[in-house]
């Protein structure tokens, strides 16, 4: 389904206890100017939570066909919600806990 290798489940789980302040801390900081001290880290968060952001797309297509002596009618209508991040976020922190 989304796919994740376990460097993305452990580096989600890491993301998910106190490590998140030694993560965010370095990306908040302007004055870095150096890499970050754990780039490979915050890579596979990046990544994980881009593969496991949800898409629901409802698709409702009606077409109606009488006789060539009348009109065809069609109407399709196409619906996508994503997921907001803090709700992608809380579903990551469930998915990783069933992995463990």
């Amino acid at each position: 389904m989304c796919k994740l290798e376990p460097a993305h489940v452990l580096s989600l789980r890491l993301y998910s206890t106190a490590v998140y302040k030694t993560i965010n801390g370095p990306l908040r900081d302007t004055k870095r100017t150096g890499p970050h001290p754990l780039a490979i880290t915050v890579s596979f968060v990046d990544e994980g939570v881009r593969r496991l952001t949800l898409t629901l797309t409802l698709t409702l297509t009606l077409t109606l066909t009488l006789t060539p002596q009348f009109l065809t009618l069609s109407l399709a209508l196409t619906l996508t919600l994503t997921l907001p991040q803090t709700l992608t976020l809380a579903l990551v922190h469930a998915y990783c806990a069933q992995r463990l």
